[in-house]
């Protein structure tokens, strides 16, 4: 009942919350890279990402990220952080993961916050996580942006304009530009590099966004 793919596409990861069975596979041949029942700390599992090398980040329980490492077709030990707002539970609700750094969208579980928060985590270096407040009430998707993963874009909704995507600077927590409109209904799909984002929204629209990062 949880799924995502790799940026490139390069793999699938499947996961069931009533087994906890996580599975990888080549999205090209659907051979199977590793497979595992992990119960971590992130149980049940609300959001997960995989990156081209297939690692796996999960997260999920009462607000727990965790990262997955794959070697030689096995998950490696897990590594988590507690992402919870002052010890009180919260869903996440997104995930993306490029070369180790996590995004995630969080909101307090029952959502009682006026807005939901994004945590960004460079989980193999070890660095100290990063949390700041988004404009909307609910991160709909999270992507990872630029070559060091050093640019998050977050999709939420707006109640005047719709579903709206801003792109932030993960060191400053500033915001580059305005947020990029014309998507409608849910945003199914997000994703880009340092100079375009690319989003597909559950009516089937795909747009595609330049970016320029110069302030």
């Amino acid at each position: 009942d949880r799924a995502a793919v790799s940026p490139r596409g390069t793999y699938l990861v499947t996961y069931q919350t009533t087994t906890r069975a996580t599975v990888v596979c080549d999205t090209s041949t659907g051979e199977m890279l590793a497979g595992a029942t992990i119960a971590g700390s992130a149980d049940p599992v609300g959001a997960l990402a995989v990156h081209d090398n297939g690692d796996v980040a999960l997260g999920g329980g009462d607000g727990f990220v965790e990262l997955y490492r794959v070697r030689d077709g096995r998950f490696a030990t897990g590594i988590a952080v507690d992402v919870r707002f002052g010890g009180e539970a919260v869903d996440v609700t997104s995930m993306a993961l490029r070369d180790g750094t996590i995004a995630a969208g969080i909101r307090p579980t029952g959502g009682r916050a006026a807005v939901s928060r994004v945590l960004v985590w460079d989980a193999t270096g070890g660095g100290t996580p990063v949390q700041f407040d988004t404009d909307y009430r609910d991160v709909a998707a999270v992507g990872l942006l630029g070559p060091s993963a050093d640019l998050v874009v977050v999709a939420g909704v707006d109640v005047a304009r719709g579903t709206l995507l801003q792109v932030w600077e993960v060191g400053t927590r500033r915001r580059l530009g305005r947020a990029l409109g014309g998507l409608a209904g849910d945003v199914v799909s997000m994703g880009g590099d340092a100079s375009a984002v690319v989003a597909v929204d559950s009516e089937g629209r795909a747009l595609t966004w330049s970016l320029v990062t110069d302030p």
